[in-house]
Formats: C-alpha cells, structure tokens, sequence
C-alpha cells in the first residue's frame, strides 16, 4: 500500500486556530496534517514537571526567575493546544485533517545544530528572536529539559508506567529520583547563555528537520527572512512555472475567502468548512479554478516577502466589483421585487381591494381578485429569487457567497 503524504502545517503546532487562515481547510485536498506539541511525550516518561519546579523554588535556584515564566507558557500553550484540538475534533473525525506525533532530536546534540543554523543564517540572537514563535520556543525548551535530558540522566531508573488507567498522577511518576542532575544542568545552561538565545536554539529543532519534508504549509510568515537567509549546501531547483502558480493562486484564495471565515468564532469556522466541503465540493473548485486564472494574468514580484502585498493589490483590482455585487444579491432581491410590485398597477389594485372588502367586511365579492394579486406578486418574488440563485451558481465566486450567508 502506497505510504499517504502528507501536507504538513510546519514547524508549530496549531495552538490556536487564529495562527492559521482557516481557508486552508478548504483549498488544499484530505491530506492536510497537524503536529502534537514537542512536549506531548514528557508524561510517559514518568517525569514530574511540577516537583521539578517546587525543587528549584526550595533550593533558590538563580537560574529560577528565568525558567519560570517559559514554564509557565508552556502550561497555558498545553492547555491551548487541548482546546484547539477540541475544535478540529469534527474535521479529524470526517478524515479532512490528520495528527502526526513527530520524532526528531531535541538534545544536546540538537542544541549544537542549531548554533550552525544561526551561523548560517548570518543573523544575530536578536534578530532571530524576533522572527521565532515564542510558544512554540518555549515548548521545545521543555521538552529538551524534561524530556531529552530527563531521559539521558535518568534512564535508568525509570520504570515502565503501568498501564492502569484509573492509576493518579502522583502513581505514576517515576520514584527515587532527586532531579539534582537536571538541577545543575539547567543552572549550567542559563549561566551560560541568555533566556533569548536558549529558545532561538530550542525553536529551531524542527528545522533541522526541513529536509525530510517536501511538502509543508509555512505556519509562521515571520519565518520567510531567516528561510530566505540559509543557504542550500546544494542549489535549490528553481520552482517549476505551475509551482509558483499554486503559490500564488493560494495566496488569492486565502485572500478572498479568509475574512469571512475569521469574523466567525472558531467553532462556526469548522463548521462552516465542513458543511462547504461536504455539499459544495464544486463551487470550492469553481473559485480554485479561478484564482488559477487570476494568478495566470499576475505579474507581480517573485519575493515571497512582498508577495502578500502585491496579490492584495492585484485581488482588489481584478475581483472587487463581480465579488461585491454577488454579495448584494439578496438586496437587489428584495429591492427589484418591490420596484415590480409598485408599477404593477393590477396587483396593487388587487390588493387595495382585497384590503378594502376585509374593513367593509363583503369579502367574498373582491377575494378572487386579491388571491390573484397576491399570486401575482408571489410569482414575481419567486422569479427574483430564481434569478438570483440562477447568478450565485453560476459565479466563480459562488464560494465566497455561500461564506458570507
């Protein structure tokens, strides 16, 4: 059986759905995939974060004041991570997203890689710190502490954790281990370098991983510079035509369709994507197609840096008046259907006399004459809304309109 690929959402996790436009859900096919948080594993290791923390507090540690508060991200981002993972829980569910658990390094050895990335990247600690996601940083941060080293101090004496489920926290801990090891480590480690520094070089661990992943979803824009800045030991390939018209295609639907989906909460957003994929598969396509052609005629730069600016330029230009106009659809509706009835002087005096012989109470005598009017106008109301049905569907924009009603 063939091995699935993935497009990954890479390298953060998805801690909150505003990180991401939620058009990517429906522009890109069922194999969309997130990743768990780099400190998903810490708990089956039998390590106890909490004792940890109490130790360094007890002991007054120096290096205390600086570790705390990425402690502290780290909780509140766990808690994000669950949360949002609760949203996506419908679109895991129907197979339009899958999560990975990824393994890759996050030790000492990997700390040593990532100094060669700075280097490369010819950028200062300051200037990457700027560019890095600090949640994200902060996670791989503790789990090189209270994964990877945990693991390396203390291997062996960890016991396997039972598999009772019904076992408490506390049970399932690993026993007999004074931490003292990772104590002086991390006492060691902040002496030597800055907060700053520490998460540049955590952060950038699923980087070192690039490589492996030929087709990923850039989660952090922030990131393009230093991307932009790492040279290639070996030439890139230049981007084949039809690459760079996904590319910019993407970037055009994004553009379209994502304010409509970000004014809603996030759980109407899923369930907004899931309804449009379950019964409007061809009208998603329809506006793909299309932003295809749009960007066939862009001719803007090929910085992906300035890109996002010149799509917007180009979008506003090119989509602006057939968008807005489908969108007043239910206005013109409404306002043909009473431009009709007010010049249709049979209908109205159908209705003026129907209304009339309902205060003089002889209804019998004006009631065919009002029911035909009322179908009159009955029929007019249907044709607008048939008409205008008629025009949603067969806009390329259909999409946008079914996202904004």
């Amino acid at each position: 059986m063939k091995e699935k690929k993935y497009k990954l959402f890479y390298p953060e996790c998805i801690f909150n759905l505003d990180q991401i436009s939620s058009s990517t859900f429906l522009y890109f096919p069922d194999n969309l995939a997130t990743t768990m948080h780099p400190t998903v594993s810490i708990y089956n290791t039998g390590c106890d974060p909490y004792k940890f923390v109490k130790l360094i507090q007890e002991g007054n540690y120096k290096f205390g004041p600086k570790f705390f508060p990425i402690f502290e991200v780290f909780e509140a981002s766990s808690k994000m991570m669950h949360d949002t993972f609760d949203i996506l829980k419908p679109m895991y569910d129907k197979k339009y997203l899958s999560s990975i658990w990824l393994a890759y390094p996050r030790n000492k050895f990997a700390l040593d890689k990532s100094d060669e990335i700075i280097k490369k990247s010819g950028l200062s600690i300051d200037e990457l710190y700027k560019h890095i996601d600090k949640i994200m940083a902060c996670q791989e941060f503790i789990s090189h502490v209270l994964f990877e080293m945990f693991l390396e101090f203390y291997q062996d004496k960890i016991e396997s954790i039972g598999e009772n489920k019904n076992a408490s926290y506390e049970e399932t801990r690993a026993k007999n281990i004074d931490y003292r090891l990772l104590l002086d480590y991390c006492e060691d480690l902040f002496s030597k370098f800055s907060v700053e520094e520490l998460l540049v070089k955590t952060y950038l661990f699923r980087l070192q991983q690039l490589d492996y992943f030929n087709d990923i979803l850039i989660s952090n824009n922030n990131l393009i510079p230093l991307l932009n800045s790492i040279k290639p030991e070996q030439p890139l390939k230049e981007p084949s035509y039809y690459d760079n018209l996904d590319v910019i295609s993407w970037e055009i639907f994004r553009q379209l369709t994502d304010k409509y989906l970000s004014q809603k909460s996030h759980q109407e957003r899923i369930s907004k994507v899931i309804d449009l994929r379950d019964v409007s598969e061809e009208e998603i396509q329809a506006l793909k197609n299309k932003c295809l052609k749009l960007g066939e005629q862009f001719k803007g730069e090929k910085n992906i840096e300035t890109l996002e600016n010149n799509i917007a330029e180009h979008v506003k230009i090119h989509t602006s008046k057939e968008i807005q106009d489908l969108l007043k659809l239910d206005k013109r509706i409404f306002e043909n259907l009473i431009d009709s009835i007010f010049s249709d002087y049979k209908s109205w005096l159908g209705v003026s006399s129907f209304l009339t012989s309902i205060i003089v109470g002889n209804t019998l005598f004006t009631a065919g004459a009002g029911l035909a009017a009322l179908a009159s106008i009955g029929s007019k109301a249907y044709k607008e809304v048939a008409d205008s049905k008629k025009k949603i569907n067969d806009s390329e924009y259909a999409l946008i309109y079914r996202l904004n009603n």
